[in-house]
């Protein structure tokens, strides 16, 4: 399953969404013990006439990341989101400087052989 979270349901500006770590108990089907599972809420923004009521209502717009049994899964999985964003970034960062490493070299070996900057 894919779920896509469109730009218009994101915070306005550099506001971060709110997020909160949910729980949900239950009795497993499987062998009939209580159990409880830990998740990550994310709440996106939501249409102007839906309403929260603490304790009774809650119609707002939300993506829950369901994480199993242990609450060090749902750490796990903020790692892991902040991990590929830094890989990103590292990536973004290293094609930039080779490519002005690469811009650097030619200028120099135009220089070097009198020639002017971009070959011509």
């Amino acid at each position: 399953m894919r779920v896509n979270v469109y730009t218009e349901e994101l915070p306005n500006g550099n506001a971060l969404p709110s997020v909160e770590i949910v729980t949900a108990d239950y009795v497993s089907s499987r062998d009939n013990l209580p159990m409880t599972n830990y998740g990550l809420r994310v709440y996106l923004r939501s249409h102007p006439d839906l309403h929260y009521i603490p304790g009774r209502d809650d119609d707002r717009s939300a993506v829950t990341f369901w994480c199993g049994p242990s609450l060090k899964n749902v750490v796990g999985l903020v790692d892991m989101l902040k991990g590929a964003v830094e890989v990103d970034n590292l990536n973004r960062f290293r094609g930039t400087v080779e490519k002005a490493c690469a811009e650097a070299e030619a200028a120099e070996t135009d220089r070097a052989t009198d020639k002017p900057a971009g070959g011509a």
